[in-house]
């Protein structure tokens, strides 16, 4: 028999025992993701109600007084202007609701409200509408919290 080989086993096995009893490597449960709740909301609804908002209608009557302040002057260069930011005005809703236009004149109006409208819903971010989610997403909608805030902002 051979007891050089026995012996090289029975020193491997008690090599790799101690290396097993005494060099464990820990094992970290990894956190579980931090979970989000976006709030999402109806662009229709939002361009809609900012539209018909005090808010608006201060803004269009500012640009209107001024457009006739400018015409009682004989200022025809700032007429002329003006009535192209009042045509352009009047185009933007349709093409904002039909996505074609950028809601930034109304994010603007709102970028004070924000996080009170996140803190209503219970959102941790607001965004117009996801291209996708999982069903395990934690989605709410804000459009009633944004509506609300247009309907009773003071301009």
């Amino acid at each position: 028999m051979n007891t050089l080989a026995f012996r090289r086993a029975g020193t491997g096995v008690a090599v790799l025992v101690v290396l097993l009893a005494f060099g464990t490597i820990p094992v970290r449960a990894q956190p579980a993701p931090p979970k989000v709740t976006v709030g999402i909301f109806s662009r229709g609804l939002v361009v809609q109600s900012f539209y018909r908002s005090a808010t608006w209608k201060a803004q269009a009557q500012a640009m209107v007084e001024k457009r006739n302040e400018a015409a009682s002057k004989g200022d025809l260069g700032m007429v002329g202007q003006l009535d192209q930011e009042l045509e352009f005005y009047s185009k933007l809703p349709l093409e904002q609701m039909a996505g074609k236009a950028p809601l930034k004149n109304i994010y603007e109006a709102l970028k004070n409200a924000w996080p009170a409208i996140a803190k209503e819903v219970g959102a941790d971010m607001i965004v117009e509408t996801p291209l996708y989610q999982s069903s395990s997403a934690h989605v709410v909608d804000a459009t009633p919290a944004i509506t609300r805030y247009l309907s009773t902002a003071k301009p």
